[in-house]
């Protein structure tokens, strides 16, 4: 596309430095992660193929691992669903804490995510600034699948309702 320009690396995954500062390779497709076994439960092999990730996804994920400042809403749902994988909870708090204090998401859209990936800080966040009859309704989404989430909102319809 035309204007749109690639998102730049924070880190380097794929250089020399990072290979000679790794011990194992995650490899996803036809690129290469150079990172420690540590952050790896394979730990026993010297390449660990991926299947089912997309590499900027895993790029952004490696970035928020490392406390870079990477998280933003175009990445942040693929970043939770790759910790919610690789049971990275310092990832997912991470996550949660962009969300909640720099994300330009709806409600609504932030309570789909609080269904898919349980962020109870984000959805007390969310529910808090529900104040209106318009903002519950703004918020609504009816093909939500988290019952608890849709009884919370039907609860506070019902309070502003009287």
């Amino acid at each position: 596309m035309i204007g749109v320009e690639k998102k730049k690396k924070l880190m380097n995954f794929d250089d020399e430095g990072a290979k000679q500062l790794s011990d194992v390779t995650l490899c996803i497709g036809d690129e290469k992660f150079h990172v420690l076994k540590k952050s790896i439960k394979e730990a026993n092999m010297k390449e660990v193929p991926l299947e089912d990730v997309i590499p900027k996804d895993f790029q952004c994920f490696l970035e928020v691992i490392n406390l870079e400042p990477t998280s933003s809403d175009d990445c942040v749902e693929n970043v939770l669903q790759l910790a919610d994988m690789y049971e990275a909870k310092n990832d997912t708090r991470q996550c949660e804490e962009f969300l909640i204090h720099q994300s330009n998401h709806s409600d609504k859209k932030l309570l789909q995510i609080v269904g898919r990936f349980k962020l109870h800080n984000l959805e007390e966040r969310v529910f808090h600034g529900l104040r209106t009859e318009t903002d519950i309704r703004a918020a609504t989404d009816l093909d939500l699948k988290n019952p608890e989430i849709l009884r919370r909102l039907l609860d506070l319809a019902l309070k502003y309702q009287y």
